[in-house]
């Protein structure tokens, strides 16, 4: 077994618009590693964390997605979903550059991240690579937003670039080879689902039966707004308990402030978004200390990573159902009468004019 670290394709930003560009087959695809630069024009004073947008650079991209022999996507998120999985399932700190929210006018950027297929939490990782060699048009699309959905101030993108490169295998042998099933055996793809605004509300949301669950991304928003569950966003409907079910069986039900906390205690990731200083010294020196965001030393705040004043780390869960490391312990939901979260929520003021929005990325195992 041999592997390669290898460019694949470029693709280029065009506003309001779908870009695709076919990437190199013939390999199994263990990580993606995403290079992402460009730049806006923007004056300084408009150039600030409280007028940046929910994602920072990385909103450009209402969607990445990997897709291959039809228009079906097996890998699918938004850039900010993108970089707050890597940092929640897998503890990796994207790399960031310090122009967003600098007060500097005309900030660029180049930063980073990666689309994972092999799963390093499990104790067999190969399990979920993809077999890219299966298909004879795989390729990388992108959804951009307009450049306004990165500060409303800014104009006039230029080198807006995301170049998509492979971490790969050559083959796979033994029990790691691919069967004659779905060719992807981990599919990621994003869910945005309405709940209902209102105090003791509680909003079912139907999941798809038949794969194995592995966990589960979920995300709470409300006009583009991060909703904490601590329900300190005045003015919002925000999440007091989440339930997992199917059928008479409860997977989870704990209020969100436990669930939320014990992804931190249970996963080899640092929760240090409260004070700049807490972020290790082995890994600050990787960052530009003066990408901390605009309430850095307040609670949600992601130090080095995130400048938006409305992205808040405690709207963002990671729900883990292998902490052993092992697949067996997936949830399996082929042939249950159904599989379902179950949202309670509260009101702060009026709860606001927009709805809640609970965005659900499942990791979904099919072998």
């Amino acid at each position: 077994m041999n592997f390669r670290k290898r460019f694949h394709n470029q693709i280029a930003y065009s506003s309001g618009t779908k870009v695709s560009q076919l990437l190199k087959g013939g390999m199994c695809i263990r990580e993606m590693p995403i290079q992402y630069a460009g730049a806006v024009t923007c004056t300084g004073p408009n150039n600030t964390n409280a007028l940046t947008l929910r994602g920072d650079e990385w909103s450009l991209a209402n969607t990445i997605s990997l897709l291959g022999g039809s228009s079906d996507s097996f890998f699918s998120m938004s850039g900010t979903e993108l970089l707050m999985y890597n940092y929640l399932a897998y503890g990796f700190y994207p790399t960031v550059t310090p122009g967003i929210g600098s007060a500097v006018a005309n900030p660029s950027w180049d930063v980073q991240t990666k689309i994972p297929f092999w799963d390093r939490r499990l104790h067999t990782p190969l399990d979920t690579v993809l077999d890219a060699s299966r298909y004879t048009d795989f390729r990388a699309e992108i959804d951009c937003n307009a450049v306004t959905s990165l500060n409303v101030n800014a104009s006039a993108p230029t080198g807006v670039l995301w170049n998509f490169h492979g971490y790969e295998t050559d083959s796979l042998s033994g029990k790691y080879a691919t069967g004659s099933g779905d060719f992807v055996p981990c599919r990621r793809v994003r869910q945005p689902m309405p709940v209902a605004t209102g105090a003791n509300v509680d909003t079912p949301i139907p999941l798809q039966r038949g794969p194995r669950y592995r966990g589960m991304l979920i995300n709470f928003s409300q006009g583009g707004i991060d909703v904490p569950f601590d329900g300190t966003l005045t003015n919002s409907t925000y999440p007091t308990n989440i339930k997992l079910t199917s059928g008479t069986t409860t997977y989870i039900d704990q209020p969100s402030k436990v669930l939320w906390q014990d992804q931190f205690d249970h996963r080899n990731i640092s929760r240090n978004f409260d004070r700049a200083l807490a972020v290790p010294a082995s890994i600050a020196t990787q960052y530009n200390p003066s990408r901390t965001g605009a309430a850095a030393g307040t609670e949600g705040r992601i130090p080095y990573i995130m400048q938006s004043n409305n992205l808040d780390l405690r709207a963002w869960f990671y729900l883990d159902f292998c902490p052993d490391g092992y697949a067996t312990e997936s949830i399996e939901t082929a042939g249950t009468p159904d599989f379902q979260l179950l949202i309670t929520t509260a009101v702060n003021g009026t709860g606001g004019a927009s709805n809640l929005v609970v965005t659900i990325i499942p990791e979904q195992m099919f072998f």
